[in-house]
């Protein structure tokens, strides 16, 4: 059962003691991320901020951009099918 607006308001009012055995909570699932630190170089750096703003999006976007075609770059060169994320795999 949800509350309306003036009953969450008098629950937020109330000592938690009076409403926590008859809450009901819903959780949603969020996507996960990852943040990883780089250090491009000046103009790289100049570079992702001046796309960024072109396209009018953020540069975290412009990056997610770069690394999906670089993915989809990698599957079609034949130097980089032996690419491997293990440590020291090599070409066969």
């Amino acid at each position: 059962m949800k509350a309306s607006r003036g009953e969450a308001l008098r629950a937020f009012n109330e000592p938690v003691t009076n409403w926590i055995d008859q809450a009901e909570v819903e959780y949603e699932g969020r996507p996960s991320t990852m943040v990883f630190s780089v250090q491009p170089g000046p103009a790289h750096f100049a570079w992702v901020f001046e796309e960024a703003d072109r396209r009018a999006v953020k540069p975290s976007t412009v990056i997610e951009a770069l690394v999906i075609q670089a993915r989809r770059a990698a599957g079609r060169s034949p130097a980089d099918q032996y690419a491997s994320d293990e440590p020291g795999q090599q070409e066969p």
